[in-house]
């Protein structure tokens, strides 16, 4: 029996798919349960119109996306830092210091965007990605200067 997917579901496919699967497992587990539909004309159907809408937002999603980088792109933000011997900063600069910074210039971005790996420990100039994305990237210079 085939059978539209509504949720992922391990073993079997992802939400979206048309997976063929016994009609027992479809009727017992799968239709009550609300995870899977039978795969009709009619369902066909919706299923294709919701990937079309879905494809749609995406794409609206990624130029905003791109708009707002360009804005980002030349961007230099500065924070101060009380520091002691050989450049380290007392605590550490964190990605929501950099959220914050970046507030402050007018870009509302959520820390999650962020991409640094652990936070940073010493004075210096560093270049900051900012994933706003899954396919659109851009790049933040970052100045922390002793207090």
């Amino acid at each position: 029996m085939q059978i539209i997917l509504q949720d992922d579901i391990s073993g079997v496919g992802k939400k979206g798919e048309i997976k063929n699967v016994s009609e027992g497992y479809a009727r017992n587990f799968l239709i009550p349960k609300g995870l899977g539909i039978p795969a009709t004309e009619s369902n066909l159907k919706k299923l294709h119109e919701a990937q079309k809408r879905i494809a749609v937002l995406a794409q609206r999603e990624k130029e905003s996306a791109i708009e707002f980088s360009q804005g980002l792109k030349n961007i230099s933000i500065t924070i101060n830092r009380k520091s002691g011997e050989g450049n380290k900063i007392f605590g550490s600069v964190t990605k929501e210091d950099i959220v914050d910074a970046l507030a402050k210039k007018g870009f509302k971005i959520d820390k999650k965007m962020v991409d640094i790996s652990q936070p940073i420990k010493l004075l210096g100039v560093y270049t900051i990605p900012i994933k706003l994305h899954k396919e659109v990237e851009t790049k933040v210079s970052l100045r922390i200067v002793k207090e």
